[in-house]
């Protein structure tokens, strides 16, 4: 049986940062709608996603033309970061029948975050 779901279409998600935090993030709704990456239910409550922020990613490859995908990953208790599963039946746009992806990498959260400019020069006291 072919695969159904719609690949271009992307909605908003809840992601769970490393410290507990959550933001809204617009992913890929194949992958959102599926439990096993951990993503939650749309709140509007939710912030955006900081610039800077990246979020944490599994690396799957194709078992027999070797292509790979990054896959993102709503909360670190999910079953494909926990290392409950390292396989899985998975389609994408170009083999609508389905294979058995394999989990070759895993990418944790990154959070580049600004930093304090010091000009030569200037004043030690703020206060100045």
């Amino acid at each position: 049986m072919a695969d159904t779901r719609d690949w271009a279409k992307r909605e908003y998600y809840r992601y769970t940062s490393d410290d507990g935090n959550t933001y809204a993030v617009k992913i890929q709704a194949a992958v959102g709608q599926d439990s096993r990456f951990g993503f939650g239910a749309f709140n509007a409550a939710d912030g955006r996603l900081p610039v800077g922020y990246r979020m944490r990613t599994i690396s799957m490859q194709h078992p027999t033309d070797g292509r790979t995908r990054q896959i993102p990953v709503g909360v670190i208790t999910s079953d494909f970061w926990d290392g409950t599963l390292k396989t899985t039946t998975w389609y994408d746009e170009k083999d609508e029948t389905g294979a058995v992806w394999g989990v070759t990498f895993y990418s944790g959260e990154e959070r580049r975050v600004a930093k304090a400019i010091h000009v030569l020069g200037a004043p030690s006291d703020p206060t100045v």
